[in-house]
């Protein structure tokens, strides 16, 4: 029965999928021919580009091209639980990193994949629906680095205009793609922008002219690459490049930063989490097209704690599926596995907890190696190069020992199966018995003697077992080795074209006129976690800021 139930699902997921994009999948303000001029060029249609057009083009006396390299979203970036299925297809630019220094040691060739959104909503459809509006001393750092007028107490007006609401987790169709590609770069007359040059299906160069600016809003890679490529940035990669230089600054593909996880699993006895076996189940497939409900109208992030600059996220998903998740991580075979134990259950109950830090201190870049768009850019984040980050992630891991340690967690038996990479195991003796807790193990360890009753028995031994498995603790040496091994991007690489540096606190490029950036790269700093609520406020204040300029 369960063989069928799973048949079944499939069946009504492919379905769905056909139907949605034959039919639903269609947006009719998409256009193949732009026209030669408008007032507002904005390059990306990812969370902030969306904003800025719809904005800016509800007056009806303005024109407003959006370019976006990408095609439609595909469907399963509409589902709450699966929109990293989107992830390494072709709604994702899937960048990969230059081979890292001081971490991804466990994966191949040491180079982490950055999954960057190529459509519709960018980054932000193909990841999961985290809302969040940081905390508020990420919004004063910003101004003490030099990108002032973007203080909370700013942006409340937006994301109540945005949200409705300015709580967040700490207080307890105007749109044109379809073949359109930015191409080779913005056109410059005495250093104001005059045009974009752009590339349509990868063969016809068509330049478009501004009457008032072009906004970037292609994201931390994509939007530093363009500016170089258009003769803005450090001189000595615009003159290796053989551009014409138009404006230098050395900050522009400098201070990239973005958050680090390391995964834990935890094995449960209840049946409270989110397994394979239950997702593609006939009630879940059947409950949700139907009612919009159950696991599937909801990501697997199902909380978050934060202490101080360290959080802990748990992640429900309870399987740890390798055909699913090693290769969109980049992991190596034998390391995934060392890292989830029961990676191939689909039935096993448990979760992960994603340990991080919220205000990492390293820094990477974004370097241009060749003057055309086709060419990714070198990305270096340059993770955990400061140890501060490591001591942060390891301290929110010491957090998972006290919690698994509370009754909550008791009452559902959740037990730690610490990751067992083998080049980790010369600081700490960790057994696969000590990674399983294997029942044989428990028994001879454990000896229940006869005069106690069968019941007081079973209690005794799942007692000890218990506390036998949660009282193995890793020393600090030994974390740090699967920190270095097995951490992987958050998925929030930002600051590349920094406010202060690369803006001013009007979002305009320093040194010329007509371009402005909104999007993560303006970000100082990183937002702690989850950045995409805030950058849809902040493009709502930029709609105001370019408003207000072009109308005075």
């Amino acid at each position: 029965m369960a063989l069928y139930s799973y048949i079944f699902g499939v069946f009504i997921a492919v379905l769905s999928y056909i139907v949605y994009q034959k039919y639903i999948n269609i947006y009719t303000s998409v256009i193949v021919k732009p026209q030669k001029r408008y007032d507002y060029i904005i390059v990306g249609a990812g969370t902030a580009g969306c904003v800025l057009a719809s904005r800016l083009s509800e007056d009806p006396t303005v024109t407003v091209l959006l370019l976006e390299a990408g095609d439609h979203m595909s469907y399963f970036t509409q589902i709450p639980l699966t929109p990293t299925a989107a992830q390494q297809g072709p709604n994702d630019w899937s960048v990969r990193t230059v081979p890292q220094k001081y971490s991804s040691f466990g994966l191949w060739r040491q180079s982490q994949i950055i999954p960057r959104g190529k459509g519709l909503g960018g980054s932000g459809q193909i990841n999961f629906l985290l809302h969040g509006f940081g905390l508020p001393e990420d919004y004063d750092r910003w101004s003490r680095l030099g990108f002032k007028g973007w203080t909370l107490e700013d942006l409340k007006p937006y994301f109540i205009k945005a949200f409705g609401t300015v709580r967040s987790e700490f207080d307890s169709e105007h749109c044109s793609l379809d073949g359109v590609c930015p191409g080779n770069e913005i056109r410059f007359e005495n250093r104001t922008a005059s045009s974009v040059y752009i590339l349509q299906n990868h063969r016809h160069l068509n330049n478009i002219f501004i009457n008032k600016e072009v906004i970037l809003s292609g994201g931390a890679i994509k939007t530093p690459q363009l500016l170089m490529l258009s003769g803005i940035g450090p001189s000595d990669t615009i003159h290796r490049l053989r551009i014409k230089l138009v404006a230098e600054n050395e900050r522009v593909g400098r201070n990239l930063h973005d958050h680090m996880n390391m995964p834990v699993y935890v094995s449960i006895k209840k049946p409270i989490s989110t397994t394979l076996s239950k997702v593609f189940s006939f009630n879940t497939i059947w409950n949700y097209f139907w009612n919009k409900r159950g696991i599937l109208s909801f990501p697997p992030v199902a909380g978050v704690e934060y202490q101080n600059a360290s959080a802990l996220m748990l992640f429900s998903m309870g399987t740890a599926s390798e055909k699913l998740l090693r290769d969109l991580s980049n992991y190596k075979h034998k390391v995934f596995r060392d890292t989830f134990p029961f990676h191939n259950d689909t039935r096993k109950e448990g979760f992960m907890f994603l340990a991080t830090c919220v205000q990492p201190r390293s820094r990477g870049t974004v370097s241009v190696t060749d003057a055309s768009t086709t060419v990714p850019p070198a990305v270096d984040p340059n993770y955990l190069h400061q140890h501060y980050d490591v001591k942060c992630m390891i301290k929110a891991m010491r957090r998972i020992e006290q919690m698994v340690s509370t009754k909550a967690f008791k009452e559902i038996e959740a037990r730690v199966h610490w990751p067992r990479v083998e080049r980790c195991l010369t600081f700490w003796n960790y057994s696969k018995q000590d990674q399983l807790g294997s029942i044989l193990r428990r028994k001879r360890r454990f000896k229940i003697t006869s005069e106690k009753s069968n019941h007081q028995a079973s209690l005794t031994t799942r007692e000890l077992k218990t506390k036998e498995i949660n009282t193995l603790s890793p020393p600090d040496q030994y974390l740090e080795c699967i920190i270095r091994e097995v951490a992987v991007t958050g998925h929030h690489v930002a600051g590349t074209c920094a406010g202060g540096a690369v803006v001013d606190e009007q979002l305009r490029v320093k040194s010329v006129k007509g371009v402005r950036v909104m999007d993560a790269s303006i970000l100082p700093s990183p937002i702690s976690l989850y950045p995409n609520s805030v950058l849809i406020a902040m493009a709502e204040r930029a709609v105001d800021l370019i408003q207000n300029t072009n109308t005075h």
